[in-house]
């Protein structure tokens, strides 16, 4: 520096080395090898002046914008008046570089989130705020210009799920879909994956995460697969996070259908006679029937199922 005192690094949002200038003058970089090295070392760095660009967020609205390079930060704040339950929405990796942005999340506690790549982030990240002021840090990891596309989601872009009724929705490329719905403690429910796995298909499949009225996963998984019994921790709304996968076949750039059904999980119960032949069927997916009987003694059972369907088990 102009006084001819050493500059100290700062933590700092970039990538690199980030330099607070004290003062107005003239200053010398100096790079030195190491004693014991000798002969030539080429070396490549950029010195550049850090950039800060900042906007406020509005939830629910698509974002985008490009960081010209190392030096370059995209900053974007939105208050949260109470407990809210977000999701990070990224709505592109694959194009302007985007897949070299870095995102980061603080809020009124110090750090949400770490610095998480776009291209590694997982499917609808969400989070649970307590009320208060937050920021969104992007940075680039390179020297070329990186775009981005994201959105911030809370439970106001939530479509409302009949619960029970077969949903087959067409969710744009890229998109992360919320739907909503309110249950009471204890209430059991199942999902029905409807979507196929095979490695050909162009409708794809999607991941799913189950979150309570308190922002807390409850139950995840994918859209080719059932989850038999959901429990209801708390009475309240709920948020069903529905985020496509991307496959060679249905890759991200193209619009995924999601095919499932999320039903009320039902019990009834009945009193069964040794000996005697029972007959019924089960109504609903997840349904269970249990049957009870007593026994005086230590007793040996054989269990028939004769010509039950295979798609019923019992314990």
């Amino acid at each position: 520096m102009p006084f001819g005192r050493e500059v100290p690094h700062v933590n700092g949002a970039n990538l690199g080395w980030t330099f607070a200038i004290p003062a107005t003058g003239t200053y010398t970089l100096l790079n030195e090898g190491y004693y014991y090295q000798t002969g030539t070392i080429n070396v490549n760095f950029t010195l550049a002046q850090q950039t800060v660009t900042s906007a406020p967020l509005v939830l629910n609205d698509q974002v985008s914008g490009t960081l010209a390079g190392r030096q370059s930060l995209a900053q974007y704040s939105f208050t949260v008046d109470q407990a809210s339950t977000i999701v990070f929405d990224i709505l592109d990796t694959q194009t302007g570089n985007a897949a070299y942005v870095d995102w980061k999340l603080t809020g009124p506690k110090g750090d949400v989130s770490q610095w998480s790549s776009f291209n590694y982030t997982d499917y609808g990240t969400s989070y649970a705020l307590p009320p208060g002021h937050y920021t969104l840090t992007l940075r680039n990891e390179q020297d070329l210009p990186a775009s981005y596309k994201f959105r911030v989601l809370n439970r106001d872009a939530a479509v409302p799920l009949t619960v029970g009724a077969n949903v087959s929705d067409t969710i744009p490329a890229n998109e992360t879909r919320l739907y909503c719905f309110n249950a009471n403690a204890g209430d059991h429910f199942y999902l029905d994956g409807q979507n196929s796995s095979y490695y050909y298909s162009t409708e794809g499949y999607c991941y799913w995460s189950l979150l309570d009225p308190f922002g807390k996963t409850i139950s995840s998984g994918y859209t080719y697969n059932d989850a038999p019994d959901i429990v209801a921790n708390a009475t309240g709304e709920y948020l069903l996070v529905v985020s496509p996968i991307s496959t060679y076949y249905a890759p991200a750039a193209a619009p995924h259908v999601a095919r499932f059904t999320l039903g009320s999980r039902t019990s009834s119960t009945a009193t069964l006679t040794l000996g005697a032949d029972i007959s019924g069927s089960v109504a609903h997916p997840a349904e269970t029937v249990k049957y009870s009987f007593t026994l005086a003694a230590p007793t040996t059972l054989l269990v028939d199922t004769g010509n039950a369907s295979h798609t019923n088990s019992w314990t």
